[in-house]
C-alpha cells in the first residue's frame, strides 16, 4: 500500500448540478425533465393549467373578501356534570369559569362559552351556577334536599 491511499481526503465531492450539461453528473440530454414541452424547456409556475380552458387556481378558490373574521368561529364547550361533582365540597359552592379553570377542566386561553350539561351522577349539595346550565342540571339542583345530603355522607363513611 502506498502512503497516498492512507492520507485523509482534503476535497469533498461537489453535489450534482442537474440540467447543466453532460458533465453535470445527472445526464445531459433531458436531465430529469422528460422530452419536449413547455415544462421541459422552461420553469412553469405551479398555477399553470396548460392549454385547456378550465378555471385557474385563483378562480377555483372561494373569494373571501372581508369574510375572514367570520370564519373564526367562537367555540363553545360543554362540561359534563360528572366531572364537576368530585370538586364540590360544600353547600352553595359557586361554579363559574374561574372554578373550572382552577380545577383544570378548561384551558387558560379558552375564550368561548362554557355550558354545564347533565351526566349520570346526582348532585350531593345545592350549588350556585354562574354559567349557562342545561334544563336537566337545573332540575337536579332543585331536587337536592338535606335527606340526600345525609345519605351521601353515610355512603362516604
Amino acid at each position: 500500500m502506498s502512503v497516498l491511499t492512507q492520507l485523509a481526503r482534503l476535497v469533498e465531492k461537489g453535489k450534482k448540478r442537474r440540467g447543466k450539461g453532460y458533465s453535470s453528473g445527472k445526464g445531459g440530454h433531458t436531465s430529469g425533465r422528460g422530452h419536449k414541452g413547455s415544462k421541459a424547456r422552461l420553469k412553469v409556475k405551479i398555477i399553470h393549467t396548460g392549454t385547456k380552458h378550465k378555471k385557474s387556481l385563483w378562480q377555483r378558490l372561494p373569494a373571501l373578501r372581508g369574510k375572514i373574521k367570520g370564519l373564526k368561529k367562537r367555540t363553545n364547550l360543554a362540561v359534563n356534570l360528572d366531572k364537576i361533582i368530585p370538586f364540590i365540597k360544600k353547600e352553595g359552592q359557586l361554579i363559574d369559569k374561574e372554578f373550572l379553570l382552577a380545577k383544570g377542566l378548561i384551558k387558560p386561553n379558552f375564550k368561548g362559552e362554557v355550558k354545564v350539561v347533565a351526566g349520570h351522577k346526582k348532585l350531593p349539595f345545592k350549588v350556585l351556577f354562574k354559567l349557562p346550565v342545561s334544563q336537566t342540571v337545573k332540575q337536579l339542583n332543585e331536587k337536592v334536599s338535606p335527606a340526600t345530603k345525609k345519605s351521601v355522607n353515610q355512603k362516604a363513611k
